[in-house]
């Protein structure tokens, strides 16, 4: 109570008050303005009330200073009396009500009053708990008032009967003085008086107290007792009635008694009150009625020894006495300090004769230490106490809980209270108190004594009891002792010495691989839905926040969890750790379904384990381990299926998969049930019992499936078992060396037979899965090879590798095998701060990825093929697989190889090419080299020699760069005005001096990991500079706006950047990463690349004369097509960067011969890598030929591509009926766009026609390997000139290699292809009907007997000599003239091998060129030497230029070679006599005009006309031989003199003038068959 002020203003004194306390007070969020509002606004109430009374409120949520209050206050007033506060504060407990602050002034008012005012703040409470609150506090301070009122009436009560009881008559001496002191002691201090009452009692005729209700004596009520339906001894209602307990009582011959009233004080305590019944007597001293003190003993009454306080002290007395014990002795002294620390209500409450049995009972505890128990049930049997003594290390809440459950069961009671009690001693003593009901049972005292007992047994010694009672070997027995003492209180009170054992039993089987285990169980009376687990750790405990997303994840709900470390006295094993921890978790399934832990606890224990270890992934498939009995590999496959169809880009989003499997079972296990049908070796014998147990099984499937009303999860279960029909082979039941199955999760797919599957469709991938990493390699072909990226997409690397794919296959058509790429994304990388770390974390993920690669291709042992141990095989021989470098595995070609030859793989060190024993792309620049071919090109056929004229350069990359680095250094002409990469821009507006400049960027290029920052700035000129790209701005110079056309003065670096993509240049090289070009029709997010965004731009507005692409994907092909619609020179990515793909299918195959040839003792193994080294540069030019041939069949293309458009149109159809080209996929128009591009003009472009060459080169490829020409002995020279020298000499290991007759294929699909572009190749197979097989022999033929190889090395040597249209021109006469004799071959030779056909006609034709200068008509002779002269004219020399002119004479030759094998003569007659007959009949002059009228003519006319005048010829070797049987061609033509006449007339009016037509043409046809009688 705070000290009263002066009667100064009162509100001033609230503040002065409230101000003072609060310093003490928890005002958390409350300002100094919001106390003060508070405080006035309590005041203003408060004043309100009228004097002299009482009242509360509560304030929910009262209004601060500026805002509402986030507490509630209770505020109460009236005038001041004692025991307000502690009444009040108890109310707020009652209730549950934390306290923050109370405020309790006391104002003095003028009138002389002292008003209380108490405000004491709360949390916030609802409206319904405020209401209930002001309620109990109004009847708190009601009872407060009357208690206050009533204390001095109540205390000169006591006195009377003090009067009273002195001078009754019939009772002891000895009985009045002790009950007289005791009385007095109360008023002294020891006593609150809270009520009184008094009532008379009913007696018979002898004095005994009838059980009737007792009579209530008016106007004896005071204080709380006033309100007459309060209750002190009964929990129904007063008067008692006195039952012949209550009787037995009072017939006790002491004057007074002391008990506990059922009434819970509200006054000073909240507890219950005591009761001090004081006996009426009547004239006979017979006891007739009772005077009721209700109170509270007061502090110092338990604080004063119990030999002090009147009353008890004869207790003690009698006590003492009944012990026995000797005065002073010993056993006094235990028997009084046991009475000293006794419960003092136990004293006051227990009579003498029930008290000394329990304390000699406790005295002989000290002496030997055990359980026992004390019960005493009060006077009105409405309690029963019970003081409990147990071991002191036994004792802790658990137990103390348990033995509580035990007595209120016992006696079907309520625990009241608890009191514990320690001293010095091995017991700990408890005090229970317990009420109970009128009819409560009668339990046996020994025999709870017995049950408390082994309740309180040492927990310790309950495991010694378990561990010994155990059938554990002695040796594991010997290894569990170090676990006595080893379990904390906290255990020991959650868990039984047996459940120990069990503990310890299971983390015996912890180690060091080992680290944690876990054990699943249902406890009695658990619900079906429960589950509850133990988690065993060895290396310290596990976070919470870790493993209960692994259990929410296998779909259950965490209840609770707690932690134990338990500490064994000495390691039970030589590795056990110092601590382990045991979790102990319960749970329940969220949907409330039951578990068959019978059946599931091990898979589900293992499960965890293998999630918690890194085995398994933590996701919703891990549901299947309840949901469908899966084990966790077997969620795991389902979880890689999954993943795999995820990757489609056709599947639902992962949790949708897993809720599909979750919600049908069934189908899942089916779906299991399905994989190991077709898979697991131990299954069945045969691939037939397979397929019969496959189809029984996706019967029950279909069948199941119409149950699933979901369409979602019908299309996910239905793709998931089509997929695992479409596996081929798996790794799911391969081991590894150690016997163990594998970390990873891997399958073949053949992705064909996936009807869903978005194209292209590779041949075949192999997906793999794990914790550590998820990655695919696509492969279209048997024999494939292509790189292996590092992909951060997570989500989508399927698609970046097959978008990838694509530009692989164009590349790849240079080579033997068709396109593949590979893609991994890791999951577990080290943090990027760490390079190193996070580098190496790639790696081992790459390792991984690489492994499952390996794990599903055959091996080769000789010839023989060696499948993988433990795979059912599905797809036949596959012994294939080679990989190389890509975005971010640059270096890891040496790791593939160690994996490869320790997974004793045929390939070797050529299974990933770019390896340090290999050919290094960057050492060799082969990249660069090879797409500045097509650089050179392309200026080429502008007039201009890069080599010797200089020409200006922006490009994307760095000198550091393989490709960039390398191709700034292929010209010293090179004027490097700007390029980028991720962390600089380089900008030198005029280049100077080109020489210092070369220096300085070779400079770079040799200093190992330099950047544009290296770059020595004096050499750049005025206004250029290297700028950050990480800068805010730059300020551009004069010249840098010359360059860019920018205005401003400053820009950001990306604005720079977007500049010079768009900037004037010669040259626009492309060395980095990232995708810059698209078209003005794309959306930056459909060009995939979101870091290059901000820069990037549209096709149509580059001003670029040239675009190399060094690098992959600096464009899109729609940007490109852009581009090059503009009159840009650009190709395709695939083919300006083929030469690195190029070169490591060179190594690859060079290293296969090498193998081959150390495998049969031709080579020495040491001396391998020196041969690979000395063949360095004749590899590269090899490659480097097929850069130059490549892009020179695409610059014949183009030149025709205006003529060839319809053919184009078909050869898409063509190759879209094949199944290989997807026009869409390709950026390719579709036939209506075609139609309009003609309509347009506006022809196939080169990065069109590149896409047509290299899916023919595919297609060519693949007929060819199908057919028997790579059979053909004729073509060994061609395999022997694949390899360079040396190696070329091991002719026995060149015939022995594996992929010969692929690379024969390649080397002649090739060839046959970049001799004009794809479009002739069609042209012969239209006119001739024959397929690609066997116009390659009439192509290969014509090869040989023309020396195509020698003309075209003499065009090409005419590089920057003459006008590029110059040798394009000379190469379409050679193309016609190839085609011609092609056809030829065709029609007339079909089944002759090309040797044979070489054979029989090479020499004749020499012959017949030889002769053709004396043989020919003079029209042909004309035509020729006109030709020529034209070539010779346009700068050609004269002999390359007659070899031109006559080239398609000398394919018309093999029609006189013809003609003389027939005729029987020799090959000058028979040339003589066709050419005669030529000119008399005007064939000659009539073939011409129709060629040059074709010219114009649609396809279909060419197409046709192209058959008449091959048929033209014909008639003219048919004539000419009827000529030379009989008598000659004079002789003949005298004889058809007239009809001669009539048909050179014919022709002649037909023919006349310019107007040429194909009617007119095949008019003239007719007559000449006309004319021969046909």
């Amino acid at each position: 109570m705070s000290p009263p002020l002066s009667k100064a203003d009162p509100l001033q004194q609230v503040l002065a008050q409230v101000n003072q306390e609060s310093r003490n007070e928890d005002l958390t969020g409350l300002t100094e303005g919001d106390v003060r509002k508070l405080t006035m606004n309590l005041w203003a109430w408060a004043s309100s009330v009228a004097p002299g009374l009482q009242d509360a409120r509560v304030l929910i949520a009262p209004d601060g200073e500026s805002a509402p209050l986030q507490r509630s206050v209770l505020e109460a007033v009236g005038p001041d009396m004692p025991f307000l506060v502690d009444s009040l504060l108890g109310e707020c407990a009652a209730a549950g009500h934390e306290v923050k602050a109370l405020f309790h002034p006391i104002v003095n008012m003028e009138d002389g009053r002292c008003v209380s005012v108490i405000q004491i703040h709360l949390p916030l409470m609802t409206d319904t708990e405020a209401k209930k609150l002001v309620q109990g506090v109004r009847k708190t301070q009601d009872s407060t008032r009357q208690v206050v009122s009533d204390f001095e009436p109540m205390k000169a009560r006591m006195e009377t009967e003090i009067k009273r009881i002195s001078h009754l008559e019939n009772q002891a001496e000895e009985d009045k003085r002790e009950t007289i002191a005791f009385l007095e002691w109360l008023l002294e201090d020891h006593f609150v008086f809270l009520g009184c009452r008094e009532y008379h009692f009913e007696t018979d005729a002898k004095g005994k107290v009838l059980p009737e209700e007792p009579i209530m004596i008016e106007g004896s009520n005071l204080g709380i007792l006033r309100d007459e339906q309060l209750n002190v001894l009964s929990r129904d209602s007063e008067p008692l009635v006195l039952t012949p307990e209550i009787s037995d009582l009072l017939a006790e011959p002491f004057p007074m008694f002391v008990a506990k009233s059922t009434l819970v004080s509200r006054v000073h305590r909240r507890v219950n009150c005591d009761y001090i019944g004081i006996k009426k007597y009547d004239a006979d001293g017979k006891v007739n009625g009772e005077v009721r003190f209700l109170g509270l003993f007061t502090a110092e009454a338990y604080d004063e020894t119990a030999r002090s306080i009147p009353f008890v002290r004869r207790r003690v007395k009698k006590v003492i006495e009944a012990s026995g014990a000797a005065p002073g002795g010993h056993t006094e002294k235990t028997v009084a300090n046991l009475l000293e620390t006794w419960p003092r209500d136990e004293l006051f409450q227990t009579h003498s004769r029930a008290l000394a049995p329990m304390i000699v009972g406790a005295m002989h505890l000290v002496g030997r230490p055990r359980t026992r128990l004390f019960l005493r049930r009060d006077e009105f049997d409405r309690f029963v106490t019970a003081i409990v003594f147990v071991p002191r290390e036994a004792y802790d809440t658990a137990l103390r809980l348990r033995i509580a459950d035990v007595l209120t069961r016992a006696y079907a009671g309520t625990l009241v209270k608890f009191q514990p009690y320690f001293d010095t001693g091995p017991l700990a003593r408890v005090h229970f108190e317990i009420s109970i009901d009128r009819n409560h049972p009668q339990p046996d005292p020994e025999a709870l004594e017995r049950e408390i007992a082994d309740l309180a047994r040492t927990w310790d010694q309950g495991f010694r009891q378990a561990l010994m009672a155990s059938p554990l070997a002695e040796a594991d027995r010997e290894g569990a002792r170090a676990f006595i003492g080893a379990f904390n209180a906290a255990y020991r009170e959650a868990f039984t010495p047996d459940e120990a054992l069990r503990d310890v039993t299971a983390m015996a089987g912890l180690h060091f691989n080992t680290p944690v285990l876990a054990r699943a169980f249902r406890s009695d009376g658990d619900d079906g839905d429960k589950i509850r687990v133990k988690i065993y750790a060895r290396e310290g405990a596990i976070p919470l926040s870790r493993c209960v997303p692994v259990f929410e994840h296998m779909g259950l709900f965490v209840n609770f969890e707690t932690g134990y470390p338990v500490r064994p006295s000495e390691k039970p094993a030589a590795d056990a750790p110092e601590i382990y921890w045991v979790h102990s978790l319960s749970m329940r399934s969220v949907g409330g379904e039951s578990i068959d832990l019978d059946v599931l606890a091990k898979g589900f224990e293992d499960a965890f384990v293998a999630v918690w270890s890194g085995l398994a992934e933590n996701d919703g498939f891990n549901r299947l381990v309840l949901s469908a009995g899966a084990s966790w590999r077997e969620a795991a496959l389902m979880r890689a299926l999954s993943a795999y169809r995820r990757q489609s880009g056709l599947e639902q989003p992962q949790e949708i998969q897993e809720r599909a499997l979750a919600a049908h079972p069934r189908i899942t296990r089916l779906l299991l049930d399905l994989f190991a049908a077709r898979f697991d070796p131990a299954t069945h014998d045969s691939l037939d019992a397979r397929r019969d147990a496959v189809a029984g099984i996706r019967a029950s499937i279909e069948t199941a499936l119409r149950d699933v009303s979901a369409l979602a999860e019908d299309q996910i279960l239905r793709r998931l078992t089509d997929l695992i029909c479409a596996i081929q082979r798996t790794n799911f039941y391969q081991t590894g060396e150690d016997g163990h199955l594998h970390a990873f999760i891997s399958f073949k797919v053949a992705s064909r037979e996936l009807e869903d599957l978005p194209e292209p469709k590779p041949y075949r991938e192999i997906f793999t899965s794990s914790p550590q990493v998820e990655g695919v390699h696509l492969r279209f072909g048997p024999v494939a090879r292509g790189g292996l990226r590092w992909s951060d997409r997570p989500s989508d690397y399927r698609t970046e590798v097959l978008g990838l794919v694509k530009a692989q296959q164009v590349k790849n058509a240079v080579i033997v095998p068709v396109g593949s790429k590979g893609g991994f994304f890791p999951k577990q990388l080290a943090d990027r701060s760490n390079r190193n770390a996070w580098f190496e974390s790639g790696r081992e993920a790459y390792k991984q990825f690489i492994t499952a690669l390996l794990g599903l291709t055959d091996n080769l042992d000789g010839a023989k093929v060696i499948h993988p141990d433990h795979t059912v095989i599905w797809d036949g021989e596959d012994p294939y697989l080679v990989v190389a470098a890509d975005k971010g595995t640059a270096t890891f070609s040496d790791t593939a190889n160690a994996i490869s030859e320790a997974h004793g793989f045929w390939l070797g060190d050529a299974f990933a090419s770019g390896g340090s024993v290999g050919y290094d792309h960057k050492k060799m620049g082969i990249t660069a080299r090879g797409a500045w071919e097509a650089v050179k090109r392309h200026f080429r056929e502008m007039g201009k020699d890069i080599q010797t004229e200089p020409f200006t350069v922006i490009g994307v990359g760095d000198m550091s760069g393989d490709v960039f680095g390398n191709g700034m250094l292929l010209s010293p002409e090179i004027r490097l005005v700007a390029a980028f990469n991720h962390m600089h821009i380089f900008l030198d507006p005029n280049p100077g001096d080109s020489k210092k400049n070369l220096a300085e960027r070779q400079r770079l290029f040799n200093l190992q990991g330099s950047s544009w920052a290296d770059y020595d700035t004096k050499l750049i000129s005025k206004g250029g500079g290297v700028f950050e790209r990480s800068a805010k701005s730059i300020t551009l110079s004069d010249e840098a706006k010359a360059v860019t056309g920018l205005a401003k003065d400053a820009v950001t670096p990306d604005e720079l950047i977007h500049a010079l993509l768009k900037a004037e240049t010669d040259l626009l090289w492309f060395g980095g990463i990232g995708t810059y070009v698209k078209a003005s029709t794309e959306t930056h997010a459909e060009v995939g690349d979101r870091s290059s965004d901000a820069i990037r731009v549209n096709g149509r507005d580059l001003r670029a004369k040239v675009i190399g692409e060094g690098a992959n994907l600096g464009m899109t092909q729609a940007g490109r097509i852009e581009f090059a619609q503009g009159k840009g020179h650009i190709n395709t990515d695939a083919i300006d960067n083929s030469a690195g793909v190029d070169s490591s299918d060179h190594e690859v195959n060079i290293k296969i011969l090498a193998a081959e040839a150390i495998r049969i003792g031709a080579l020495k193994a040491k001396d391998r890598n020196a041969l690979l080294a000395e063949m360095t540069d004749d590899v590269a030019a090899h490659v480097l030929r097929h850069n130059y041939d490549q892009t020179g069949a695409l610059s014949l293309a183009e030149s025709s591509a205006a003529g060839d458009h319809d053919a184009l149109e078909r050869l898409m159809v063509y190759l879209e009926e094949r199944g290989v080209l997807n026009r869409e996929l390709e950026g390719l128009p579709s036939t209506a766009h075609m139609r309009l591009r003609q309509e347009a003009g506006a022809w196939l472009t080169r990065p069109e026609l590149a896409v047509l060459l290299a899916w023919s080169k595919i297609v060519l490829i693949d007929d060819v390997v199908a057919s028997d020409i790579p059979d053909d002995p004729y073509f060994e020279s061609v395999l022997k000139s694949y390899f360079t020298k040396p190696i070329d000499t091991y002719d026995e290991a060149i015939r022995n290699h594996r992929l010969k007759r692929e690379i024969i294929a390649t080397v002649i699909a090739n060839r046959s292809l970049d001799m004009a572009g794809p479009v002739p190749l069609l042209r012969v197979r239209e006119m001739t009907g024959a397929d690609n097989a066997a116009i390659v022999r009439g192509l290969e033929a014509s090869r040989a007997v023309l020396d195509f190889d020698a003309f075209r090395r003499e065009v090409d040597a005419l590089d920057n000599k003459v006008g590029a249209d110059v040798q394009i021109d000379m190469r379409i006469q050679a193309m016609q003239a190839m085609n011609e004799a092609a056809s030829w071959y065709v029609r007339n030779m079909p089944g002759a091998t090309v040797g044979e056909a070489v054979a029989q006609t090479h020499a004749p034709l020499n012959e017949f060129k030889t002769a053709l200068g004396s043989v020919h008509s003079p029209f042909p002779a004309a035509r020729i030497e006109r030709a020529a002269r034209a070539f010779v004219k346009r700068g050609a020399p004269d002999a390359l230029a007659r070899w031109t002119a006559v080239m398609s004479h000398f394919a018309q030759g093999l029609v006189v070679i013809g003609l003389a094998r027939a005729a029987s003569v020799d090959v000058p007659n028979a040339g003589a006599a066709f050419y005669a007959i030529g000119d008399a009949l005007r064939l000659d002059r009539l073939r011409a005009s129709a060629r040059e009228g074709l010219a114009k003519a649609g396809y279909w006319d060419r197409i046709a006309g192209r058959r008449l005048v091959s048929e033209l010829v014909r008639i003219q070797a048919a004539a000419a031989q009827e000529a030379l049987a009989g008598g000659g061609v004079d002789a003949w033509l005298a004889e058809r003199a007239e009809p001669r006449r009539e048909l050179v007339a014919t022709l002649g009016t037909l023919t006349k003038g310019k107007d040429w037509s194909f009617a007119k043409f095949t008019l003239s046809a007719d007559a000449v068959r006309q004319f021969m009688g046909r």
